[in-house]
């Protein structure tokens, strides 16, 4: 009883800055949908930092309607990965979580994720979430699945967890970061990022809750089927990531990789 006690106490008590960073490139569809399921979560100590990458359209002034709630850096387009090194830059919090443009927050996303990395004093958070298909208007639940309680890197490069190597239901340790996001790399950047920062060993706490929305649509570079150069530094990305995998799920990586991009 005197633990239980205590850890709801630790609870009340909890309010660490949660810095969330956005990057948007023509965005003025989405990102006002974005902006607003942040400002609308029910934990209150977060800063939102969108990074304008040189949006042609009219993401800019959808942006500045909030520029109350929210902290706005713009620059010349250059990529996802610079945007977000730029943010990680200004970041305040002892938290850290990326969103994309298009996507949007549960309510109780962020407080959720901040009790249970606290609660389990792990260095990552991680939650369900869903698929949003733009274009059916249709929802997959993706949850969790925590097969044999793998080590971090075996869950993210697991195909069938849906732990993913993608960073956006992940609440993060700012302190943790060591290596920035690789800018000369815009396929796999992500998980480069993970493999660079974090070690199959790494602690990890799940949400088994669907609390983030992830929009699949179109206009995404990631789901487009069209040849884009840049598309060849998925194998830079990869000469730097294989090396650091556990050796003993090669097989499970493999399975991985085929079934990206």
């Amino acid at each position: 009883i005197d633990l239980i006690m205590l850890r709801r106490v630790k609870m009340k008590t909890i309010n660490k800055l949660v810095s969330i960073i956005t990057p948007v490139y023509n965005g003025e569809k989405y990102i006002e949908r974005c902006i607003k399921s942040v400002i609308d979560q029910s934990y209150d100590n977060i800063e939102h930092i969108i990074v304008n990458d040189g949006s042609t359209d009219n993401t800019i002034n959808v942006c500045r309607k909030y520029e109350k709630k929210i902290k706005l850096l713009s620059k010349e387009n250059a990529g996802v990965s610079l945007a977000r090194n730029l943010a990680l830059k200004e970041a305040r919090g002892e938290y850290v979580l990326f969103v994309d443009a298009d996507d949007w927050l549960e309510k109780d996303m962020c407080l959720k994720l901040v009790k249970a990395i606290e609660m389990d004093n792990a260095s990552i958070a991680i939650c369900a979430y869903n698929n949003f298909y733009e274009n059916t208007n249709t929802i997959e639940q993706c949850n969790l699945i925590n097969s044999n309680k793998k080590g971090f890197i075996e869950q993210i490069t697991d195909a069938n967890s849906n732990f993913g190597g993608f960073p956006w239901n992940k609440l993060i340790r700012k302190n943790d970061i060591k290596v920035y996001f690789d800018e000369d790399v815009h396929y796999y950047e992500n998980l480069l990022f993970f493999v660079q920062n974090y070690k199959n060993k790494t602690s990890y706490s799940i949400v088994n809750e669907c609390l983030y929305n992830y929009c699949i649509n179109d206009t995404s570079a990631v789901h487009s089927k069209k040849y884009n150069i840049k598309k060849l530094s998925s194998l830079e990305a990869l000469s730097k990531i294989i090396p650091l995998l556990p050796d003993s799920s090669i097989d499970s990586h493999k399975v991985f990789f085929m079934n990206s991009y």
